[in-house]
């Protein structure tokens, strides 16, 4: 605790201390200090409070802000300032600025100037100080000032100089006295931790400190004496514009005193003197011209109390009939003679003066009995005059007038021939302001009525805080007219002091930088000379280290040599061993004698020499350094051993080779297990080969009679059955899908464990591949009465490219899942887009939820591991094989994607997936789509397609007529490859499916063939393997054969008829199928001439309907085609109507949105044509320009009639080809 309590108050001394040294620099610094806003161009506390944090640590930064405040607070209270809040807050400011400073400045120097105050380095020096210096001298500043601006101490238009001087000031403290401190300290230090010991090395040291001291005080006196005598010069010229300003105001006085005299002569000259008279003289005057602060001149009368009423009726007869008497305080006059206000010229600015009693008010009273007691000018107090409405101090000059002229009769007998006064009303701002020419005048004053407080100011020229260079102040007793004025003096920023007046600051700067250069330069020599004697007592100490080090390190390499565990040799360059140790004579069973009389060579394997050798000559030649080898030696019984040998060359001093360090590592044992390993892995991969040719042949073997299975099961459905043999063929079927389930799990699973399992990349549609996707999982959700819905995002791009069967593949196992293990409620499908994954691609996010059983936190741990499922249960109760998602697992990462899972047990479970896809131009629409436009081929190809099926299973046989024959395909059948050869040579097909597997000739050979045929024919013939082999490299063996596409077995009728519908082009069909359209124009007319059957085409107004995607979208449904149309025909002359309206009304918004609605009801047939020229409107519509939108509507409304008449035709050929 007692150490703790010390720790506290050296804390406190050293901050009182720092704040102490702070406030004397201050002091010192204020002595150069430039208003306004009391900077100086140089400030000492800025230096001294970086030096401070720099030497003793951040945490005595409340000592800067101590002293700055209670400097700050000192200075405002000499100044004559009122202390109150916003003074307290300004010093909290401005030193709350300081010590920020400080902070900074030291952090930056110690964090990126690698400052450090035990180790002087020059370069480090200098910048330590720049970066305190100009750098950071920004922030006390900014906020100084901004701290006296928002108190009220600054005027804003003074902050730019003031932010300048005060940030030199900071900068220049910085430079000097950081500099001037980090110095000394560093003498210090040296003086205290280096013994270099020597006397002279002291001796100069303390030279050095004296000649520091010699320049500190020799600029200081310079500067001094300078100050004193510019402080000396300024003063006389201040003098000088005083007394001159003195002069002016007194001949203008003097001025005012001579037209009241000359008005006073008037009078004695004229017995009455009429208001015409006195008008016209004060007019002679030209007051407002001449006399600049009179109001006017006029005339007081004396009229005897008892005389009041006599004298007021008789200027009323003579002078003004509404002549009033005016009294401002009746007790004044009460019983004495009242002093009225006959006359006052110019009458319309003093009108109100006419008729005031002037006896009536006390301090105008005693001003007029004084003059009337001695006879003299006289002028009264500050007043408020009654014809001045602006409350301006005011006051009245006051000559008197007497029967005869002064002086002329004894005193009493003047003072009872008085008959009344001369005066002159003044304001006192229009006296003074133009007593200097000068817009901008050097020194400015004010007037005060005897004393000097703010009731007592006449005039006052001194309107703002602003303060000259040089401050001069005086204040002088000025007497007029019976009164004493004191005027106050002072300069102002326009005064010129002397040229001399930078020439303190200059000798100050100079000698301090000078000073500061001098000290780093002897500290700099001081240091080096320290650094090289130390650097040689080192050097000396160094090399006594090294030889004994050299002598251990001797030791120890013997006894590390001696005693290591692994086998060491020093080898001459030539191979003879020079020095071996215990482990090698142990490794090799030799003696120590005996390896030492003998070379490596004696002893290596003769497979191992060359390279040996090699490596050895590319060390002593100099190409390397060292180099490793595994070889083999011969041990003394004959047996192998292996090594792990490393060696490295020992040159002497001229680079000559020494000998050789080789270390061997026994490694005889890792040899015998990687040779066991490599039979391992070997044995390994024939077992892998033995499990893939067996999973092919129990493929074929299970999926041939499958296809029997299958498709016999479908051709029974076709024909009439009861409904419990329809019952029982639905378990067959069911049955036997679920088969083919888990032999294609077990495939895919094989695959992945093989890592031969391969994406592949086609385009397809998003919407009809999930509306295709998901289509036949609607009867199982009816069936168990659950809700199955799925939504697609319309942000997302109609097209991508990807591999849409893995996709399914994941769709299905995840719909599948959820389907089966929930009871009641939905399962819903959504897809949204997720950030995307690069360049025109997009990420897919799939999200199935389902309101099923749900899963625990232990099960979701588990259901994504192969063979797995929730737990035992529920493979008795839902069956399945558990690979399904594991699967889908492997997929989603192939894809670029992840799949997890969120579920609660009992609340049904949430399953996620992404994928990355490339995105598809619209303009590749036809081609990249057709992958997934499905569909019966009958709506593709007329029905004489000729089809080769080459096939030697009986059941497949059947169930492949059945399918192409319903399909209205003719069919020749062949057993055998050389069967389908002989047919192929007599007849002329459209396209072969050929089996893979046959006797006699299996596909393979058949197709080379057939393809050797076509050679002279020139003719291509699509050919489709039919395949049961459905593991990796089976569909890439069928492609190379020659063969064009793949379907395995089981194969269903809509694959069947897909593959038809892409390979067999309408180009191919007979000649007597076109003549027969031809002939029926079925689709001449639609088509325009020659085209594709698919499309429907109008040259005249450039519209293209695609007829397969619409119809895929409609189900092939004619009627549906029909309302769709009808509807189109009412709508779209209203959304073209809101269109045009939005165009007349320059409406940008209305007609984006009209665009749009009518873009998507033209979208559902044709994205060409008219649906460009919409999709134009809407862009016009989002970036507001309207500019061409006029003639694009005349477009669009041309190529939509033409777009209707297009439709029209199409619904009456499609009703043609339906019936």
């Amino acid at each position: 605790m007692p150490d703790k309590q010390k720790s506290v108050r050296l804390f406190l001394a050293i901050v009182i201390g720092l704040a102490v040294v702070n406030f004397v620099g201050a002091s010192v610094g204020k002595l150069l200090a430039i208003p306004p806003g009391n900077v100086t161009p140089v400030w000492p506390p800025a230096g001294v409070g970086l030096a401070a944090v720099l030497m003793l640590g951040y945490r005595y930064w409340p000592g800067i802000w101590l002293g700055s405040f209670a400097f700050n607070l000192y200075f405002f209270i000499q100044n004559g300032q009122a202390i109150d809040g916003a003074i307290l807050l300004c010093c909290a400011g401005i030193g709350a600025g300081s010590s920020v400073q400080a902070l900074v400045g030291a952090y930056i120097a110690k964090n990126y100037m690698g400052f450090r105050l035990d180790a002087w380095k020059l370069n480090v020096f200098v910048k330590t100080i720049a970066a305190g210096g100009p750098i950071c001298s920004v922030i006390a500043p900014s906020i100084g000032t901004v701290t006296l601006i928002l108190t009220g101490v600054l005027p804003e238009q003074q902050m730019q100089n003031t932010w300048v001087t005060w940030w030199f000031g900071d900068t220049v403290g910085v430079v000097i006295f950081t500099s001037l401190l980090l110095i000394a300290y560093e003498q210090y230090h040296q003086s205290r931790t280096h013994d270099v010991g020597e006397r002279d090395t002291h001796v100069w040291k303390v030279f050095s400190g004296v000649l520091m001291l010699i320049m500190i005080a020799g600029t200081l006196w310079g500067w001094h004496v300078m100050r004193a005598r510019t402080e000396m010069e300024n003063e006389i010229r201040f003098e000088k514009l005083v007394v001159d300003g003195e002069n002016k105001i007194e001949n203008r006085l003097l001025s005012y005193m001579d037209a009241l005299h000359g008005a006073t002569g008037l009078i004695h000259a004229s017995e009455n003197v009429e208001a015409d008279e006195w008008r016209a003289y004060v007019r002679a005057l030209e007051v407002e011209t001449r006399y600049p602060g009179i109001l006017g001149i006029g005339y007081i009368a004396r009229v005897p109390e008892k005389n009041i009423r006599q004298y007021l009726n008789q200027v009323r007869q003579t002078l003004f009939p509404d002549f009033k008497r005016k009294i401002i305080h009746p007790e004044v006059v009460a019983g004495k003679d009242p002093f009225i206000i006959q006359f006052i010229e110019p009458y319309v600015r003093n009108k109100e003066a006419r008729g005031l009693d002037i006896g009536s008010e006390k301090v105008r009273r005693k001003a007029a009995q004084k003059a009337w007691d001695t006879g003299n000018d006289q002028v009264t107090g500050i007043i408020d005059l009654v014809q001045d409405h602006t409350n301006h101090p005011g006051f009245l000059l006051l000559s008197p007038v007497y029967k005869e002229a002064a002086g002329s009769s004894p005193e009493k007998e003047m003072r009872d021939k008085l008959t009344g006064w001369v005066y002159a009303p003044f304001i006192g701002q229009h006296i003074f302001h133009d007593i200097f020419s000068s817009d901008n005048p050097e020194v400015r004053f004010a007037v005060y009525d005897g004393e000097i407080s703010n009731e007592k100011l006449i005039y006052g020229s001194i309107e703002s805080p602003e303060m000259s260079f040089w401050k001069g102040y005086t204040q002088r007793n000025f007497e007029f007219a019976g009164r004493i004025w004191v005027i106050v003096w002072e300069t102002t920023p326009y005064f010129k002091p002397s040229l001399n007046g930078f020439q303190p600051l200059v000798i100050l700067v100079f000698g301090l930088l000078s000073t500061l250069l001098m000290g780093a330069l002897l500290l700099n020599l001081n240091t080096a000379r320290d650094q090289a004697v130390q650097a040689v007592q080192k050097a000396t100490r160094e090399l006594q280290e090294i030889n004994r080090s050299l002598q251990k390190s001797e030791s120890r390499f013997r006894s590390a040599m001696d005693n290591a565990a692994t086998g060491m040799a020093l080898v001459a360059p030539a191979g003879r061993f020079i020095r071996v140790n215990t482990a090698l004579c142990k490794m090799l069973g030799y003696t120590v004698d005996e390896l030492l009389s003998r070379t490596f060579q004696d002893i290596t394997h003769p497979d191992d020499m060359e390279i040996n050798l090699e490596l050895l000559r590319q060390v002593v030649d100099g190409e390397a350094e060292t180099y490793q080898l595994e070889k083999r030696y011969f041990h003394k019984s004959g047996q192998i051993v292996w090594v792990r040998l490393g060696v490295s060359l020992v040159r002497d001093d001229e680079g000559q080779p020494l000998y050789l360090v080789a270390q061997a590592q026994d490694i005889t044992e890792q040899h015998q297990i990687q040779a066991e390993l490599m039979d391992a892995k070997e044995e390994a991969l024939r077992a892998l080969k033995l499990k893939s040719e067996f999973l092919a042949t129990m493929s074929h073997e299970i999926r041939t009679p499958m296809n029997g299975i299958l498709g016999m099961t479908e051709i029974l459905f076709k024909t009439e059955v009861s409904p419990i043999q329809r019952k029982y063929l639905d378990m067959v079927y069911s049955s036997g899908v679920s088969l083919l389930t888990i032999i294609n799990d077990i495939l895919d699973f094989s695959k992945i464990e093989a890592g031969k399992l391969a994406l592949e990349t086609t385009g397809f549609n998003l919407k009809s591949f999930m509306d295709e996707t998901l289509y036949p999982f609607q009867q199982q959700a009816e069936e168990k009465g659950i809700l199955l819905w799925h939504y697609v995002h319309p942000d997302l791009p109609d097209l991508l490219k990807g591999d849409p069967t893995r996709i399914r593949q994941i769709v299905n196992n995840l719909v599948g899942n959820a389907l089966k293990f929930t009871h009641q409620g939905r399962v819903e499908v959504m897809v949204e887009r997720e950030p995307d994954c690069g360049d025109d691609k997009c990420m897919l996010h799939f999200r199935v939820s389902d309101t099923g059983i749900g899963l625990s936190e232990e099960e979701k741990s588990l259901i994504f591991q192969p063979f797995t499922q929730a737990d035992g249960a529920t493979t008795r109760k839902y069956g399945g094989t558990g690979l399904g998602l594991s699967i889908s697992s492997h997929l989603v990462e192939m894809m670029e994607g992840k799949l997890w899972v969120e579920s609660e047990k009992g609340k049904g479970s949430v399953f996620h997936f992404t994928t990355c896809l490339n995105v598809l131009d619209e303009k590749v629409d036809s081609k990249s789509d057709s992958a997934y436009k499905t569909g019966p081929a009958s709506q593709v190809l007329p029905q004489s397609v000729h089809v080769l099926l080459v096939e030697d299973n009986e059941i497949n046989q059947v169930v492949a007529i059945n399918i192409l024959e319903d399909a209205g395909y003719r069919v020749k059948v062949a057993g055998d490859g050389k069967e389908a050869l002989a047919i192929f040579q007599g007849e002329t097909f459209d396209i072969i499916f050929m089996d893979v597997h046959m006797p006699e000739m299996d596909g393979f050979e058949a197709t080379v063939a057939i393809r050797d045929m076509e050679k002279t024919t020139g003719r291509h013939i699509p050919i489709v393997a039919l395949t049961a082999n459905a593991i990796q490299g089976d569909r890439e063996k069928c492609l190379a054969a020659g063969m064009d596409d793949y379907i395995s077995k089981p194969f269903k009728s809509q694959d069947v008829l897909e593959v038809v519908a892409k390979l067999v082009q309408v180009g191919q069909v007979d000649k007597e199928l076109k003549q027969v359209y031809d002939e029926d124009h079925l689709l001449t007319t639609a088509l325009g001439g020659e085209g594709d059957l698919n499309t429907v085409y109008v040259e005249e107004t450039d519209v293209f309907i695609d007829r397969e995607k619409v119809m895929d979208r409609l189900g092939g449904s004619t009627e549906l085609l029909t309302k769709i149309v009808e509807l189109f025909h009412q709508k779209y002359p209203e959304q073209l109507s809101d269109i045009r309206q939005a165009i007349q009304q320059r409406n940008p918004n209305e007609l984006h949105e009209s665009a749009h609605g009518l873009k998507g009801a033209i979208g559902n047939f044709t994205d060409e044509g008219p649906y460009e020229i919409v999709r134009r409107l809407e862009l016009m519509g989002r970036e507001q320009d309207l500019t061409d939108a006029q003639s694009v509507y005349g477009e669009l409304e041309a190529s939509l009639n033409g777009l209707a008449s297009a439709l029209d035709r199409f619904v009456q050929t499609e009703a043609s080809v339906e019936r």
